[in-house]
């Protein structure tokens, strides 16, 4: 099993929530925030830079208005006037490293004979990495592991509400102590567990569920389900069981036909359905079980109406399979379409034009990365009761719950 310094970064946080990520056939890999994206969208372009030695497009601007290529431009700037005059430059140079048995994997943004350099972007100051986090921090201890020939390390942090970078420069002195206390331990832990654990059988990190800004740790409800959402995991087991008419949802013989589920959460009897009095001959019967998730190559191509979403959760979280939070991203969306508009909040546009902006960023983002699997809804907002008229055209099925 190899392991790399964000594995054992996110275990020190929350051994659940590795788990979650990294654990079983299927890792339930959490959908990564529109500002993470950009971020990414950003090493792309500063990594091009370097390659061809071409300057960055600086009117470049992602999603919802992340302007990337300003981010990119910046970094490579700063990154060049660091490395003036040092030569063996390298991009994205890959590495294995075998520190006492245990393999990791890591590639470096920027290498030379001398220096070691790091870029990230982040919403903001406080989640950049200081020095001072720096300290224990387990990719730095790595580099002091890996890189010993090389003088000094750099992490460039572009912060997205500063519009400026900001650097961190250390000596690279090897801490051996320290690659053991906070690089090798984990390791261990990590391997002893193994990569078909139990997320659920490791013991939870409470004070670590709302360090993820803005709704916290996606998997919470999965550690501390409510009465309600223990009901809901009963129905949704009671749905799959069931093979008779009671609980069936039915659909026209077309594959595309939307089926709507509406039960309530605090009831614990599915709700009788009435069958449609369609002509001859008897429709095809579609039952409300989602199908094993498998995961789509991405195509880069803009889906279809009606198959952006597979299931559409309104209002209800399922317990057992991984879901996108849409929530995240409305509240991104609002974020930028108010600073677009220069105001607090989006919802306070004139002619209540907050909420249909909104929701239009909504499905362009879900448009632009080819849609998901299951996601879920909160209708509680005003947001979230237009994103739902909108994207209930993309979705193929839809369970509601009742609020």
């Amino acid at each position: 099993m190899n392991l790399s310094a964000s594995q054992i970064s996110l275990w020190n946080t929350c051994h659940r929530r590795w788990a979650f990520n990294y654990a079983g056939e299927n890792p339930q890999r959490e959908p990564a925030a529109l500002s993470a994206r950009a971020g990414t969208r950003t090493h792309e372009l500063v990594e091009k830079s370097f390659l061809t030695e071409e300057p960055v497009d600086r009117t470049k601007v992602y999603a919802l208005n992340f302007p990337i290529g300003e981010a990119a431009h910046a970094l490579s700037e700063r990154a060049r006037e660091q490395l003036l005059g040092e030569s063996g430059l390298r991009i994205e140079q890959p590495a294995t490293a075998d520190i006492e048995g245990v393999t990791f994997k890591l590639v470096t943004d920027v290498l030379t004979d001398k220096t070691v350099l790091d870029h990230k972007t982040t919403k903001s100051a406080r989640y950049m990495k200081t020095a001072e986090k720096l300290e224990n921090d387990p990719q730095r201890l790595i580099y002091t592991h890996v890189y010993q020939d090389r003088e000094r390390a750099i992490w460039n942090s572009y912060i997205w509400t500063e519009g400026a970078v900001r650097s961190v420069e250390l000596p690279i002195v090897p801490e051996y102590e320290k690659v053991r206390l906070h690089v090798l331990q984990p390791a261990y832990e990590i391997l002893e567990a193994g990569k078909d654990v139990d997320p659920m059988s490791l013991p939870p990190t409470p004070e670590s569920c709302k360090l993820y800004p803005p709704d916290g740790c996606q998997f919470y409800s999965r550690c501390y389900p409510s009465e309600e959402k223990k009901q809901m995991s009963s129905l949704l087991e009671k749905l799959r069981a069931k093979s008779g008419t009671e609980v069936a949802a039915v659909a026209t013989a077309s594959e595309e036909r939307q089926t709507t589920f509406q039960f309530d959460e605090t009831s614990t009897k599915a709700p009788p359905i009435e069958a449609p009095a369609y002509p001859e001959p008897e429709p095809t019967v579609e039952y409300a079980q989602p199908p094993v998730r498998q995961e789509a190559e991405p195509t880069g191509i803009v889906e279809p109406v009606g198959s952006l979403i597979e299931w559409l959760f309104v209002d209800c979280i399922p317990m057992d399979f991984p879901v996108m939070n849409l929530d995240r991203i409305i509240s991104e969306a609002n974020t930028f379409v108010a600073t677009e508009q220069d105001l607090p909040n989006a919802l306070l546009m004139k002619f209540a034009g907050g909420a249909p902006m909104v929701a239009s960023v909504v499905e362009k983002e879900l448009q632009r990365t080819g849609g998901t699997q299951y996601a879920y809804l909160s209708t509680k907002s005003s947001e979230g009761k237009e994103v739902y008229v909108v994207l209930s055209k993309h979705a193929k099925h839809i369970v509601k719950g009742m609020i």
